[in-house]
């Protein structure tokens, strides 16, 4: 019998994937972000489930150009050639930074009012275990059963860990459900990312004709 078999996966949720060349960008950052952390946002390191977040308008300042314009770059691959969008289309709205400590974690979130989101590791100590970033699977079906499978896939999992480095860049929709796991550095060690929101700023259908631009 030769029989014709195939899959079509269905409902893609797209994770897209950088890895920086020259981290040095990276660790100039880093410092800038390290060296503004004022006593109160220290005091809350401490006691805020060891995680702080900076301002989100660091994509406005002038300093921090040079980054907003590397980011947008690789958005713009994003946007034009995997999603099919016009660059002009999307623009970034907010960029902010997270300092963890040693037994860091960040709570499930998505990011409401956005299209597209993303995270930069600026500086991510070399340890076992980083504070892995994981996405959950959006389908509440998922939660109605979980069979013994004989090796973890695609369609096993709940939700999937990304192991954050040093120069490491991810773009995800909005929508989309993520925390973080505990991460566990030396005392004075710290995890520092960025991360960023992009909003569509202009659609052609008929209940969502933005034109913000």
């Amino acid at each position: 019998m030769n029989n014709d078999r195939d899959m079509d996966m269905l409902f893609a949720t797209p994770i897209s994937k950088v890895i920086l060349e020259d981290t040095g960008i990276c660790k100039k950052y880093a410092d800038i972000i390290t060296s503004e952390l004022n006593p109160d946002q220290l005091a809350r390191l401490e006691t805020d489930r060891g995680v702080c977040t900076l301002s989100d308008q660091l994509h406005l300042r002038k300093d921090f150009k040079e980054l907003y314009e590397l980011i947008n770059f690789e958005a713009e691959f994003v946007f034009k050639s995997i999603l099919g969008l016009d660059a002009d289309s999307v623009q970034m709205t907010g960029m902010w930074a997270n300092v963890q400590i040693n037994n860091g974690a960040h709570h499930i979130h998505n990011h409401p009012n956005s299209f597209y989101s993303g995270v930069l590791y600026l500086e991510v100590p070399d340890t076992q275990e980083p504070g892995k970033i994981f996405f959950m699977d959006p389908r509440p079906a998922k939660l109605m059963w979980h069979a013994d499978f004989n090796k973890p896939n695609p369609l096993s999992d709940r939700n999937v860990n990304y192991y954050p480095g040093t120069g490491l860049l991810l773009f995800f929709p909005s929508w989309l459900d993520h925390g973080t796991t505990i991460c566990k550095v030396q005392p004075n060690q710290r995890r520092i990312s960025l991360s960023f929101n992009y909003m569509l700023t202009k659609s052609s259908a008929h209940t969502m004709k933005l034109q913000l631009t």
